[in-house]
Protein backbone atom coordinates (compact mmCIF):
# COMPACT_ATOMS: atom_id res chain seq x y z
CA UNK A 1 0.00 0.00 0.00
CA UNK A 2 1.40 3.22 -0.84
CA UNK A 3 0.91 6.99 0.32
CA UNK A 4 -0.58 8.38 -2.32
CA UNK A 5 0.60 11.43 -1.92
CA UNK A 6 4.62 11.05 -1.06
CA UNK A 7 4.79 7.66 -2.66
CA UNK A 8 6.21 5.59 0.07
CA UNK A 9 5.41 2.15 0.80
CA UNK A 10 3.81 2.05 3.91
CA UNK A 11 2.50 -1.90 3.49
CA UNK A 12 3.55 -4.81 1.69
CA UNK A 13 0.78 -7.60 1.79
CA UNK A 14 2.22 -10.96 1.68
CA UNK A 15 -0.75 -13.57 1.74
CA UNK A 16 -0.95 -14.41 -1.46
CA UNK A 17 0.62 -18.10 -2.88
CA UNK A 18 -0.36 -17.13 -6.85
CA UNK A 19 0.53 -13.91 -8.71
CA UNK A 20 -1.98 -10.95 -7.59
CA UNK A 21 -4.70 -10.59 -10.72
CA UNK A 22 -6.54 -7.94 -9.55
CA UNK A 23 -7.25 -5.75 -6.53
CA UNK A 24 -9.76 -2.95 -4.98
CA UNK A 25 -10.06 -1.05 -2.01
CA UNK A 26 -13.71 -0.42 0.17
CA UNK A 27 -15.39 2.87 -0.75
CA UNK A 28 -14.09 3.97 2.62
CA UNK A 29 -10.07 3.03 2.19
CA UNK A 30 -11.08 0.32 4.98
CA UNK A 31 -10.26 -2.62 2.99
CA UNK A 32 -7.74 -3.93 0.40
CA UNK A 33 -9.18 -6.94 -1.50
CA UNK A 34 -7.16 -8.72 -3.87
CA UNK A 35 -7.45 -11.68 -6.18
CA UNK A 36 -4.99 -14.11 -7.58
CA UNK A 37 -4.44 -17.13 -9.55
CA UNK A 38 -5.94 -19.46 -6.47
CA UNK A 39 -7.54 -17.13 -3.75
CA UNK A 40 -9.02 -13.55 -2.92
CA UNK A 41 -8.22 -12.10 0.55
CA UNK A 42 -9.61 -9.24 1.99
CA UNK A 43 -6.62 -7.30 4.38
CA UNK A 44 -7.36 -4.60 6.81
CA UNK A 45 -5.79 -1.69 5.34
CA UNK A 46 -4.41 0.03 8.67
CA UNK A 47 -2.81 -2.94 9.39
CA UNK A 48 -2.33 -4.99 6.53
CA UNK A 49 -3.58 -8.20 8.36
CA UNK A 50 -5.39 -10.76 6.64
CA UNK A 51 -9.05 -10.13 7.98
CA UNK A 52 -10.87 -12.96 5.34
CA UNK A 53 -8.98 -15.61 2.87
CA UNK A 54 -11.47 -17.29 -0.05
CA UNK A 55 -9.62 -20.10 -1.59
CA UNK A 56 -10.72 -20.71 -5.14
CA UNK A 57 -12.26 -24.37 -5.29
CA UNK A 58 -10.93 -25.66 -9.16
CA UNK A 59 -10.79 -22.42 -10.93
CA UNK A 60 -8.37 -19.44 -11.13
CA UNK A 61 -9.99 -16.13 -10.09
CA UNK A 62 -9.00 -13.47 -12.79
CA UNK A 63 -11.08 -10.48 -12.04
CA UNK A 64 -12.53 -8.79 -8.67
CA UNK A 65 -15.58 -5.81 -7.82
CA UNK A 66 -16.34 -4.10 -4.64
CA UNK A 67 -19.70 -2.66 -4.15
CA UNK A 68 -20.64 0.10 -2.34
CA UNK A 69 -22.64 -1.46 0.66
CA UNK A 70 -20.07 -4.74 1.40
CA UNK A 71 -20.54 -7.11 -1.44
CA UNK A 72 -17.91 -8.38 -3.50
CA UNK A 73 -17.66 -10.20 -6.30
CA UNK A 74 -14.26 -12.38 -8.35
CA UNK A 75 -14.46 -13.83 -11.71
CA UNK A 76 -13.10 -16.98 -12.68
CA UNK A 77 -11.03 -17.49 -16.34
CA UNK A 78 -14.12 -20.14 -16.84
CA UNK A 79 -16.76 -17.38 -17.06
CA UNK A 80 -18.33 -18.21 -13.38
CA UNK A 81 -18.52 -15.49 -11.19
CA UNK A 82 -19.29 -15.71 -7.26
CA UNK A 83 -20.40 -13.09 -4.87
CA UNK A 84 -20.19 -12.78 -1.54
CA UNK A 85 -20.35 -10.30 1.59
CA UNK A 86 -18.14 -10.48 4.77
CA UNK A 87 -19.95 -10.07 7.62
CA UNK A 88 -18.55 -7.25 9.53
CA UNK A 89 -16.30 -5.91 6.68
CA UNK A 90 -18.96 -2.98 5.83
Amino acid sequence: IWDVETGECKQTLNGHTSYVMCCAVSRLGKWVYSTSGNETIVWDAVTGTEALFLPAIGEHFSSLAVGACGFFAVGSSTGHCYMAQAEGLL
